[in-house]
């Protein structure tokens, strides 16, 4: 069973890694190396969104996804790539522009 306490991951009980976050914005996943692949990462995201849902907010954002294992995380789960950085404010002005495609937005439905 995976579950996040303040800014980390744990699997029935044990610490697996990090999960650092700032309110509806994703700061960083890691993982030690022996839980990577195995679903974790993905299971810690989905909780992260329920919990983000159930608090009302509307949307998910995440800081650059650095790794291609974070990018294929959040594009499964259905985020979105960003497109234009002046809609959100977390966004550091002097980095340049492209850098924000490596940044990803979930917006919840509302339905």
């Amino acid at each position: 069973m995976i579950t996040i306490e303040e800014d980390a991951v744990f699997y029935n009980g044990t610490n697996i890694g990090k999960f650092v976050h700032d309110e509806n914005h994703i700061e960083k996943i890691e993982l030690e190396q022996k839980y990577q692949g195995e679903g974790y990462g993905t299971r810690a995201v989905q909780i992260y969104l329920k919990e983000m849902a159930d608090s009302e907010y509307d949307q998910v954002t995440t800081s650059l996804a650095t790794v291609p294992e974070m990018k294929h995380i959040f594009e499964k789960l259905g985020f979105q790539r960003i497109q234009n950085p002046d809609e959100f404010d977390f966004l550091h002005p002097s980095f340049p522009e492209d850098t924000y495609l490596s940044c990803y937005v979930f917006r919840f439905s509302s339905e």
